[in-house]
């Protein structure tokens, strides 16, 4: 169990949410109002026996989500408040009830909609379906289809109650926002104002808001870099992140809104994507299984930091369930030369066969590594998944799914 960090709570009022009619609203007179709570997350597909149902009222409860390979990761939280301040905690820092997932058809974004309904919550999808897909959308879930850049975000917002939204809604083409940066910055940048104006007007707790650890710091000063690293970014959808994170935080500053900023290494797992630009695990998998060849431009000495989705997964339930305020790391502190890498991705995928060498690519990025420190006390994000276990469960997913032929 972790403990967590004590929260200076200072809201000022604003009107209620439209659920919340009736109900007084955050009092700006309260000052230093602390919540303690713990609550401890794994991910374990050999954790397969059912959790204890409580004893008891005062026991804790425990929730099951499914793994992509049938494991659960059991989540356990238990809090202890005074019958004083569990009142007032209550309006200002209220539990996850219904979830906004947008971009919930992609990679991340339906393992997270996965997640959340099975913790119980309600949970709404927004996806345009440009680069999502239908298959990955959860039975349980409600689906809208739009573009956050144009939908009436607000009456969406109000109509399903919503208290927490994941935004994952994105350009996520480094190769296009160089292309594009016009369209990069309407998705990334405008699509993120207008969640944010949108989450303000409805009175919503929390936007947790994806951003990236790779593209915003550069190269690292240092063996990694931490959330206090200068930020470097050198491509439009760097820029675009870290534009989005400062648009949320500026405009939810002297509200009760918490913004909740996760900037991640490089995410890969079962549904990964493996056409065109998506990540480089996705793309050689398919390739591999398919029998086909696998490119390394320049030396391969290039490396980064691979974090497994399910670890992604606990840390935005750890986000949501600590309504954690600011920047955090999400990686695996671990860092993986592209050469390296290749030889974990074709031993999960049962073969020996060499990548083909290509010209090294301009002005790439040498290294990328996060210091992932904070996560582990702000997140209680601990027993990560290896890499070479994590490989060897996307390399099942993609067998699983292969087209007959």
């Amino acid at each position: 169990m972790h403990a967590v960090d004590e929260v200076d709570v200072r809201v000022p009022a604003r009107p209620p949410h439209r659920r919340d009619a009736g109900r007084p609203a955050a009092v700006p007179g309260v000052r230093g109002t602390v919540l303690r709570s713990e609550i401890s997350l794994r991910l374990d597909d050999h954790d397969r026996a059912p959790l204890p149902a409580r004893k008891s009222p005062d026991e804790p409860a425990a929730q099951q989500i499914p793994g992509d390979d049938g494991g659960v990761a059991a989540i356990e939280g238990q809090g202890v408040r005074t019958v004083g301040r569990h009142v007032i905690l209550g309006r200002m820092m209220p539990d996850t009830r219904s979830v906004l997932v947008t971009g919930g058809a992609g990679f991340i974004g339906s393992h997270l909609a996965d997640a959340f309904l099975a913790g119980g919550k309600t949970v709404v999808i927004l996806d345009d379906l440009s680069t999502g897909q239908r298959s990955r959308l959860p039975k349980g879930a409600r689906f809208v289809e739009g573009d956050i850049r144009r939908f009436d975000l607000e009456g969406l917002l109000n109509d399903a109650n919503v208290d927490t939204i994941l935004h994952y809604a994105a350009q996520i083409d480094v190769r296009k926002s160089v292309e594009d940066p016009v369209f990069d910055a309407e998705v990334n940048v405008l699509g993120t104002i207008r969640i944010a104006q949108a989450a303000l007007a409805a009175g919503v707790t929390q936007i947790v808001f994806a951003s990236s650890g790779g593209a915003i710091y550069g190269d690292p000063e240092g063996f990694a870099a931490d959330e206090n690293h200068p930020t470097n970014p050198v491509s439009p959808y760097g820029v675009a992140k870290l534009a989005g994170e400062k648009y949320l935080f500026g405009l939810a500053h002297g509200t009760s809104l918490v913004v909740t900023a996760l900037r991640f290494a490089n995410v890969y797992g079962p549904r990964q994507d493996g056409r065109g630009e998506a990540g480089v695990i996705g793309i050689w998998m398919k390739k591999l299984l398919e029998g086909g060849e696998c490119l390394i431009n320049g030396g391969g000495d290039q490396s980064r930091d691979f974090v497994f989705v399910g670890d992604v997964v606990r840390a935005n339930l750890g986000a949501a369930a600590r309504r954690k305020a600011g920047v955090i790391n999400v990686g695996t502190g671990v860092e993986t030369s592209v050469n390296r890498l290749y030889d974990l991705v074709a031993a999960a995928c049962g073969t020996s066969r060499p990548a083909r060498r290509g010209p090294a690519k301009s002005g790439e990025q040498m290294r990328s590594v996060l210091d992932v420190t904070k996560s582990r006390t702000a997140l209680g994000l601990t027993a990560l998944v290896p890499l070479p276990d994590g490989l060897s469960r996307t390399a099942a997913w993609f067998r699983q799914t292969a087209s007959p032929t």
